[in-house]
């Protein structure tokens, strides 16, 4: 199999959900991906908050997802058009074909899996808290973290979010739409800790080494 049908089945498999919206775009026998290659680019929705993955840096969006759509992209011949928006207004704007593909570290799970078509998984992870205080980096289990005492912040929309509020329902949860507004909130104690995907936390780790994080 070429490397261009490899990316081009890829690109299917994505787009699928969002192409009974897009195939108004082409002829009636054309398919999503003929729409695409004919409008010469690929839309990607994306966050661009998103430390390592999906993340704006002197106002571009860079990172391990956007890498990705731009080898999808280069793989089918046609430019990349990214749209930066809120996590949880990313799969809302694939339904409505407003984008072809959304690339922004979604974790696959039933409920999202109802609504659109996912490849991968490209990575598995898991959950970690990004804190300055001992008693919660300590912590082994979820019911270590559910006291009134525990104050997270956790992306609204995400995985970690919904984490949170099954398993730590005693817990004072704050939602965030960025999650430099989330370390900002920890570093200033504002908060007890940020509850995201592992790699989220080390990129945090990496890029905030003197703040005490743990």
């Amino acid at each position: 199999m070429t490397k261009n049908r490899i990316f081009s089945l890829l690109v299917t498999l994505l787009v699928f959900a969002a192409g009974m919206a897009n195939l108004q775009l082409a002829n009636a026998d054309d398919s999503v991906l003929s729409a695409i290659e004919k409008r010469g680019k690929l839309v990607l929705g994306t966050s661009g908050n998103m430390p390592s993955m999906s993340e704006t840096r002197d106002g571009k969006v860079v990172g391990f997802d956007i890498d990705l759509a731009r080898l999808m992209a280069s793989g089918m011949g046609v430019k990349l058009d990214i749209k930066t928006m809120a996590f949880d207004k990313l799969l809302s704007a694939l339904e409505k074909g407003d984008v072809d593909v959304v690339i922004s570290n979604v974790t696959i799970n039933p409920e999202r899996n109802m609504r659109v078509v996912f490849v991968g998984p490209y990575m598995t992870s898991g959950k970690c808290i990004v804190t300055k205080k001992d008693a919660l980096a300590k912590a082994e289990e979820a019911t270590d973290l559910n006291t009134s005492d525990t104050r997270l912040a956790t992306l609204a929309g995400s995985t970690s979010a919904v984490f949170a509020k099954a398993l730590l329902p005693k817990a004072t949860l704050t939602l965030v739409d960025d999650y430099e507004k989330a370390v900002t909130m920890v570093n200033s104690d504002t908060i007890g800790g940020l509850l995201t995907d592992y790699p989220i936390c080390l990129s945090i780790l990496k890029r905030y080494p003197d703040a005490g994080f743990v």
